[in-house]
């Protein structure tokens, strides 16, 4: 059987077209999530907004802290500031590990004594 050239360019276009180009989905992180560190640390964080970005709240007392939130695949990247310390500013970079599941770094600012540092993080969702 032979493959007229027209129809082989045309399956062919269609297999590279369909190839790599699905909708990259986004892991959603809205709701609430429990982080945790090597410092045996457990906070909750709640994430709310379209799956893109949104808002995030450290709600460990009424307006204890706020910021922002981005998802880009399975990239997360959120920040948020807490009053509880004098303005110390909290800046996550990781990615989801499943639906429930999110792993990466949280960078760790202060203001008063001046200090910084960065922790291995992990969060699941409650």
């Amino acid at each position: 059987m032979k493959i007229k050239p027209i129809a082989a360019t045309a399956l062919l276009l269609l297999l590279l077209g369909n190839a790599g180009c699905r909708k990259e989905e986004l892991f959603d992180i809205r709701g609430k999530w429990l982080f945790y560190s090597g410092l045996n640390e457990i906070n909750v964080l709640s994430f709310s907004g379209t799956p893109e970005k949104g808002t995030v709240i450290y709600p460990y007392h009424e307006d204890a802290g706020m910021g922002d939130y981005s998802v880009s695949g399975n990239t997360i990247v959120f920040n948020f500031i807490s009053d509880l310390d004098g303005g110390s500013h909290y800046f996550f970079n990781g990615t989801s590990i499943s639906e429930n599941l999110m792993v990466g770094t949280m960078d760790f600012k202060a203001p008063y004594p001046p200090w910084q540092w960065t922790l291995e993080v992990g969060g699941q969702r409650i």
